[in-house]
């Protein structure tokens, strides 16, 4: 490995050093393989090791910050030409080994990455320098990001208004915006703009979620890095443009945007979208915190006496855990016990606890209503279903969407009825009496019994 570090700016301009399988540390204290004597630099302020046969470069928690291609980075794999910034001094990694190269369609079908740490210090310095400056309608858009973000408290609705900020001021044509769960799962789509229905690269999304990286592509086609893609074989894209919106801890998604113009996406276009990304990123936290605790709050209200089940003795008591464990789950729950032992009660205690808390809780007493009947009160009918159906009608499901159905007496549901409940159990789907199409629906099933 004859990988090497030259020097390009500061008092060793011209020097080079070359790097072998050792760690090379950079630092401004006595010890490092390169001293660098500033006030920006950290006593110990970054690494180049090798991984793999490849060398990364690991920043290491420094004041100012580590910066590849003018982006900031805690942790970024090089490749041959990069060029790494280190206070005001600037270096070129030359890999002499042919697979230190980056696959690429052309020389600069691989523009920058970024990384998953984006703190505010490293945002505004990549606002203010380290490149081409920011222009006026850039910062204006970075204000107007910033002011949006601010008025959005939940992940989704936040993601989806920066994507539609960004896709004005980038030209793309199609767009998405992808999030994680909390607990850190696989990105699914959130929003989308632009025409037609946009797919996002599963490969793509790999990278960015695995190597924490801002890519971007102007070649798609001719890039061997995409080259076993099978979502961009046989169709029109041609340009990528790929970001994490990452928090100080976790990545919380990215945005993902594609253009059929070749070279459409151009570097300022990364280091802006970068930018907001990064911003998006440090409000998802935020997002993401005020969630846990409203999820939280509904746990301890279900769990306190707004259960509405007063009382104190060993089966109230059991029944209080069972319902504190159930509750936050999605499960369909079965309630049995003799008429007027408060099942309703405890159906409604589960709703509260669980993360359908801010949905409907829609009860219905089966016992009391004949077949057709129930059937048109649980479904729903549309105009014209039969007689004196004179207009449409949704039923219980449907009012119960995003929320829990209690059904009473579910012993006393006929059959042919039970079966139509066991396809929303499977398919979460239905039909209103008389419809051509099923509609979805999202809802929790709670059933009580006296039998």
């Amino acid at each position: 490995m004859n990988s090497k570090l030259v020097m390009v700016s500061g008092p060793q301009e011209g020097r080079s050093f070359e790097l072998g399988t050792e760690t090379f540390r950079i630092g401004r204290q006595d010890g490092n393989d390169l001293q660098i004597l500033e006030a920006l630099v950290s006593r110990r302020h970054c690494e180049l090791r090798l991984v793999e046969g490849r060398h990364e470069v690991h920043d290491l928690e420094s004041s100012h910050g580590t910066f590849v291609n003018t982006l900031p980075v805690a942790r970024r794999r090089l490749a041959h030409g990069d060029f790494l910034q280190v206070g005001s001094v600037g270096m070129l990694f030359l890999a002499d080994a042919p697979e230190e190269n980056l696959p690429r369609g052309r020389e600069d079908s691989l523009i920058a990455r970024t990384t998953l740490e984006r703190r505010p210090e490293e945002i505004d310095r990549l606002l203010r320098g380290g490149g081409s400056a920011a222009s006026v309608p850039e910062l204006r858009l970075l204000l107007s990001i910033a002011a949006a973000l601010e008025m959005h408290g939940e992940a989704a609705p936040l993601a989806q208004r920066l994507l539609e900020l960004l896709f004005d001021a980038l030209p793309a044509e199609r767009g998405a915006a992808l999030l994680t769960s909390p607990a850190g799962t696989d990105p699914v789509i959130v929003a989308r703009s632009g025409e037609g229905k946009t797919e996002p690269s599963r490969t793509v999304i790999t990278r960015v979620t695995e190597e924490g990286s801002a890519l971007l592509w102007d070649e798609v086609a001719q890039d061997p890095a995409l080259a076993g893609a099978e979502s961009l074989r046989g169709v029109s894209v041609r340009s990528l443009l790929a970001l994490p919106m990452s928090g100080r801890r976790q990545l919380h998604g990215l945005l993902y945007f594609e253009s059929d113009t070749v070279g459409a996406f151009t570097e300022p276009h990364l280091e802006l979208a970068a930018a907001a990304a990064g911003i998006a990123g440090l409000a998802l936290d935020t997002a993401r915190a005020f969630e846990g605790l409203r999820a939280e709050n509904r746990r301890l209200s279900a769990a306190g006496e707004e259960h509405g089940l007063v009382g104190q003795s060993p089966a109230l008591e059991r029944l209080l855990s069972f319902i504190s464990r159930v509750a936050p789950v999605a499960s369909t729950v079965l309630l049995r016990g003799e008429s007027g032992t408060g099942k309703e009660l405890a159906a409604r205690a589960l709703h509260r606890g669980s993360p359908r808390a801010d949905g409907p809780f829609v009860a219905v007493n089966c016992a009391c209503l004949s077949e057709t009947l129930l059937e048109s009160e649980l479904f729903g009918h549309e105009r014209g279903a039969f007689t004196g159906a004179v207009a449409t009608k949704i039923g219980k499901l449907e009012a119960a969407h995003g929320g829990t159905l209690f059904l009473d007496e579910v012993g006393e549901i006929p059959p042919s009825i039970q079966v139509k409940l066991l396809r929303v159990l499977q398919e979460r789907e239905f039909e209103r009496l008389g419809a051509r199409k099923p509609t979805k629906v999202d809802v929790r099933l709670i059933t009580a019994t006296n039998r």
